[in-house]
């Protein structure tokens, strides 16, 4: 599908505008409505509405403002999901040896909190909308920004050392607050997963700069909480960290749509993502 460059844009900065404000401003309206959304159903409003309202809608309107079909999201080579999957594993294994260096269980360290519902929609919800919204930014990206080429392994690899790096980095810091180096190891699992990527979905031939920057940089802000920085620098390096994995699972985006195999990957590693770990999506003062 062509898209004029002005179109694209558009796109691509409305449903970016959404996705970075949108918390920001839904965290002043939890703080300032006090306990309104602590009872069952306010929980299960949060749940449901932030991942829908802040992450996907705007993407899936736009789509179907421009006469995309939304099945083309579910579209993809046949070794899309086993590949996916593969993607996944490291960062199952990070998350699960970081819980147990911290002395938490098997099945927490796998599975989450399945006996909670509300946790569980929740969190597939905000990776199935996250992998919306990369697949978008992706595709909009591709006509939106004519920049410099250049080969993209360097690109992914300066993408990988930025937004993974900033994880790890974050990580370490928070070292002296948790306690346990076992906080290091899910970052270290996107460090591997990345790896894995260069070998299953290698980067190759010439690539636009601001298609692999723009999309990555824009899934980081969501979670990255800037204001944070001068009122609670601790909920900043949280979000620094959530912000680092949440690019690092964008970039195993890029590199699967790069390689053509569509979006059925991304929504794949999504899913495991949130079935298969307690990775979050956004920062500390949402408490989600």
């Amino acid at each position: 599908m062509y898209m004029s460059t002005d179109d694209a844009r558009s796109d691509f900065f409305l449903a970016a505008a959404v996705y970075v404000i949108g918390p920001t401003l839904l965290s002043a309206l939890l703080r300032s409505t006090g306990g309104l959304f602590n009872g069952t159903v306010g929980q299960w409003l949060l749940a449901v509405g932030v991942p829908v309202l802040l992450i996907a809608a705007m993407p899936l309107y736009l789509m179907r403002y421009r006469d995309e079909s939304w099945s083309s999201l579910l579209r993809g080579s046949g070794d899309a999901a086993p590949l996916g999957l593969a993607l996944v594993a490291p960062v199952v294994v990070g998350v699960l040896l970081g819980d147990l260096i911290a002395g938490g269980g098997l099945v927490d360290g796998l599975t989450g909190t399945f006996q909670n519902p509300i946790i569980l929609v929740g969190r597939v919800l905000r990776w199935l909308s996250i992998a919306v919204l990369a697949v978008f930014l992706w595709r909009r990206a591709e006509y939106a920004f004519r920049s410099i080429s250049e080969r993209m392994e360097v690109l992914v690899t300066r993408a990988a050392a930025a937004t993974i790096g900033a994880s790890v980095v974050a990580s370490l810091l928070l070292l002296p607050r948790v306690s346990t180096i076992g906080f290091v190891m899910a970052p270290l699992g996107f460090a591997a997963a990345w790896f894995l990527a260069t070998r299953l979905v290698p980067a190759t031939g010439m690539g636009e700069q601001w298609q692999v920057y723009a999309p990555l940089i824009t899934l980081a802000l969501g979670p990255l909480e800037i204001f944070a920085l001068l009122t609670d620098p601790l909920d900043f390096l949280v979000g620094l960290r959530t912000a680092g994995m949440v690019a690092g699972f964008g970039l195993l985006s890029v590199m699967a749509l790069s390689a053509g195999k569509g979006p059925r990957m991304p929504i794949v590693m999504a899913a495991a993502f949130a079935l298969l770990t307690s990775v979050p999506v956004f920062g500390a003062s949402l408490g989600l």
